[in-house]
């Protein structure tokens, strides 16, 4: 029989009474039966009372903030949480007032005060945030940045993210608004594979609109050799009714839970390039007024990883800017690891003519041991986003690779063709792999006197192993960068919604690889082959972009001591 004391055991009369809970009479001791109950008991008590001094902090929060009335009707949240999901807690602060630690609420909570009370957003604005806005000074204008594309260096560099438990980097930023519902800042950066830290953006704009904290993602970019370190995306959200923002900081959340914004503000800021917008930037533009269909069939780009281990092949580098060029090819936009001095010198000519743009590339990551090749996938993504809705077309091609079409004379007649048979779903074409060893001897058709007196690769080296890699297998691809959302080495890992690659028939064109054997030694000359000459096609006039150029610049840039070297 239970004693019936206090409070406690006129509840459990009551719920043993009414059937709640059932008390069986057995045989093990009744003592420990009766400390069981009491223990329940208790945790029902105090998940009680946790409620109510809930429900209590929440009125009080009521009554010591004025919240009239505001406007969530321009925010979509239901597709916010697309990218991994993104959304976090909400803080809601009135425009009007000077207090902004008011309430936390959660998405499902605003979206239910959006139907319940018909805000107006003209007197409120939301803010994804963790903590209490602090009264820091948030304003640095001071950076680095300069959005240029005539041909001028871009000043984009890698920035470290403080408070990072990791190496942690960040190096461009990008309006990503091709899904209106659903817009991004698209940040570059690197850091740890599988990293579990939390990061925010703080986003700064060119009108009233104070600067705003947001729950970003980290997403992991696919190609990463199992690595320490990785290249990612970092997307920060951007509410429908807000114009695109000027600049942009990220900030890890440490283990005290405490922000130290002030010290953040020196650690990075990226300026937003907005490439959907031709103008100047406006408070009140979307950033979404440019159609990507004006781009003309002959607005191609080509976008090379970084060069590195000091690269001087500068006779390889004009031959292949030269014959590029005939072939169609508008810019190019080169990543700077490490480059000899003549190659600079000569890089530093196509950026004063405007051909070129090239960005400095120091990366704070050990290469092939903590990360891929200078982090060459970071700068394949940065180059599509940098090349979207400016270039219609960007090839994604190494320094020894060349797309030739076999019938047309060039890149922008063949991708017109190619646009008219395949359609509006296409968002990239994929070219299989053709290697020109460079073991192979010289083409005895043509004289070093033929060509100038400079051993062009393309025009000597025209012996072509007979088997093509397969798509997918040292491929590489021309890709529609507005199409795109992330980029690989060889091939696309995701498009748009509805958009997919065409693989290329290799009677139309081919991709040429001029390199030594692959995997080191010379047995490669032993494997069938046959001789390719389809590059003589343009021999007289790329003898004369590559020699013109020369004479123009071997004075300045003192070309005599790498020019007659063989350059494999």
């Amino acid at each position: 029989m239970i004693r019936r004391r206090g409070k406690a055991n006129r509840l459990l009369s009551y719920l043993l009474n009414r059937k709640l809970i059932y008390y069986r009479n057995g045989s093990s001791n009744g003592n420990s039966r009766n400390r069981s109950l009491y223990i329940a008991l208790v945790f029902a008590a105090f998940f009680a009372l946790m409620i109510i001094l809930q429900i209590l902090s929440i009125e009080k929060t009521n009554n010591n903030n004025n919240i009239n009335s505001y406007n969530n009707n321009d925010m979509n949240f239901n597709d916010m949480d697309k990218e991994n999901g993104i959304l976090g807690r909400f803080r809601l602060f009135s425009k009007k007032s000077d207090d902004k630690s008011d309430l936390i609420f959660g998405p499902k909570v605003v979206q239910e005060l959006d139907r319940i009370f018909d805000i107006k957003h003209n007197a409120v604005d939301v803010v994804l945030t963790q903590t209490n806005q602090s009264n820091n000074i948030y304003e640095n204008n001071n950076h680095h940045n300069k959005d240029v594309y005539s041909g001028a260096t871009v000043d984009d560099h890698w920035q470290e993210v403080s408070h990072s438990r990791h190496k942690f980097f960040v190096y461009s930023a990008y309006y990503d608004g091709r899904n209106r519902q659903n817009r991004f800042i698209r940040i570059i950066a690197a850091t740890k594979t599988r990293t579990d830290e939390r990061v925010y953006c703080k986003l700064w704009f060119a009108n009233t609109y104070e600067p705003m904290r947001v729950n970003a993602v980290n997403k992991l970019i696919h190609e990463n050799w199992n690595l320490k370190y990785s290249a990612y995306f970092i997307l920060c959200p951007l509410f429908a009714h807000l114009p695109v923002p000027v600049t942009v900081s990220i900030f890890i959340r440490d283990n005290s839970n405490d922000i130290n914004e002030q010290s953040v503000m020196h650690s990075n800021k990226l300026l937003i390039h907005n490439n959907a917008f031709r103008g100047p930037l406006s408070g009140n533009d979307s950033g979404d007024n440019h159609n990507n269909d004006l781009l003309s069939d002959d607005s191609i780009a080509v976008c090379i990883k970084p060069l590195h281990y000091d690269y001087n092949k500068v006779l390889n580098l004009i031959e292949f800017i030269e014959l590029n060029r005939i072939l169609g090819v508008k810019h190019f936009f080169l990543y700077n690891h490490t480059i000899g001095r003549e190659a600079n010198c000569a890089l530093h000519k196509y950026i004063a003519s405007g051909l070129v743009t090239m960005q400095s590339w120091t990366l704070d990551m050990e290469s092939q041991k903590e990360i891929r090749t200078e982090g060459l996938f970071a700068a394949l993504n940065d180059c599509l986003y940098r090349t979207a809705n400016r270039y219609k077309y960007a090839l994604m091609i190494d320094i020894d690779e060349l797309i030739i079409p076999y019938r047309h004379t060039s890149l922008s007649s063949m991708l017109q063709t190619m646009s008219r048979a395949h359609g509006s779903r296409t968002g990239a074409y994929s070219f299989r792999n053709a290697f020109f060893y460079s073991q192979w001897p010289d083409d005895r058709s043509v004289s070093t006197a033929a060509t100038g007196g400079y051993r062009l690769q393309t025009l000597l080296k025209t012996r072509r192993k007979s088997q093509l890699n397969l798509h997918k297998q040292r491929s590489k691809c021309i890709v529609m960068p507005d199409k795109v959302v992330e980029m690989g080495n060889h091939f696309v890992w995701e498009f748009l919604p509805t958009k997919l690659m065409v693989n290329v028939d290799p009677r139309l064109a081919v991709l040429h690889h001029y390199r030594v054997c692959e995997f080191g030694g010379d047995d490669c000359v032993k494997t069938a082959s046959f001789v390719e000459r389809r590059v003589h096609y343009w021999k007289e006039e790329l003898i004369l972009s590559v020699t013109d150029r020369i004479n123009q610049w071997s004075n300045y840039c003192h070309f005599d001591d790498v020019l007659n070297k063989i350059d494999n």
